[in-house]
């Protein structure tokens, strides 16, 4: 289902956490192979020398902090004072010890945020930015609570993901890529099954079953890895279990049985955030409708345009607007 027809995002408490654990990381951005090389940078420096000194900028999603540093930087070159708010579905108030001294701008991260229903009042901003942020929420609400908190007269700019783009294709390449090597959890549950027979105390020969399968599921995902640069998350994982299953009574039974299981959720929360940017891409219809969302809140919109670089790699859609008067 495309444009209107795409029914509204669920904001989840799982995919909240999953982002939190993503952003504590010390990750910059939402994306990986296909992007690494995408600097935005630019593009939002030119937006906010647009912003007079004393203005204040609301971010949405601002998960790493990448749009929020940039106007922090762009106040102290230009000796101009922003108040900067950013908001996100995770829990980001504690980066922001990772900003350093704001200088004369201000800086405020709100974490546990619902796009959909801003904790502002209405016209409490001059500028409204977004990073591969709103697309993830109910678009339409998230469109009117944009609007809704800007003042007469200001100006939003949204960068969006592409469901066409270079960053959207790498992501479903990865997971299809993944779920070739590790297309169930068998490897997991009979390696949980040997440390927790050798956690109780057991002698080795009580897990022997559950070792062999354990052993056979790791080779079996062995056999199917490729020198691919895609698998380079399924690949780490997989060599730890090849690593543990070759001699499981060389470890600490309770601290394999911890590892195995950390390095499991990893890969899980990792998965999730990677449907969760293809599920937020936009098709043309799926643009469309968020900038008629936005013009139905009383902005005036600039059509949609693709982002490339330099090369002409398509990343991602642009969508600016203002509120009219």
């Amino acid at each position: 289902m495309t444009g209107k027809d795409q029914p509204p995002k669920t904001v989840t408490g799982e995919l909240g956490a999953s982002w939190t654990r993503y952003w504590a990381g010390g990750h910059g951005a939402s994306f990986g192979a296909g992007g690494e090389d995408f600097d935005s940078a630019p593009f939002w420096l030119e937006f906010l020398a647009t912003l007079a000194d004393g203005a204040s900028v609301l971010d949405l999603a601002t998960g790493g902090g990448h749009v929020v540093r940039l106007a922090l930087e762009a106040a102290a070159k230009t000796d101009r004072a922003y108040e900067i708010h950013g908001v996100d579905l995770a829990d980001i108030g504690a980066l922001r010890r990772a900003f350093g001294p704001s200088g004369r701008s201000t800086l405020r991260l709100t974490g546990r945020c619902d796009l959909a229903r801003l904790p502002f009042d209405d016209a409490a901003f001059n500028a409204v930015t977004s990073q591969f942020g709103i697309e993830y929420a109910d678009t339409g609400a998230a469109a009117r609570e944009a609007v809704r908190v800007l003042k007469p007269g200001g100006s939003g700019l949204f960068l969006l993901h592409h469901a066409g783009s270079a960053i959207t294709r790498a992501a479903g390449e990865r997971l299809r890529a993944h779920r070739v090597v590790l297309p169930d959890d068998s490897a997991f549950r009979h390696g949980e099954r040997v440390f927790t027979i050798l956690s109780s105390g057991a002698p080795r020969l009580a897990a022997m079953t559950e070792v062999t399968k354990f052993q056979s599921a790791v080779q079996a995902a062995l056999g199917r890895l490729s020198p691919d640069a895609r698998l380079s998350n399924t690949a780490e994982v997989v060599y730890f279990l090849a690593d543990v299953a070759r001699a499981p009574d060389r470890y600490d039974p309770r601290d394999a049985l911890r590892r195995l299981l950390a390095a499991e959720e990893e890969v899980r929360h990792w998965m999730l955030r990677q449907q969760a940017l293809i599920d937020a891409a936009l098709d043309t219809p799926g643009v469309q409708a968020l900038a008629q969302a936005l013009e139905a809140a009383g902005a005036q919109v600039r059509a949609p345009e693709p982002f490339r670089d330099a090369s002409g790699t398509l990343l991602a859609w642009t969508l600016g607007f203002r509120r009219g008067g």
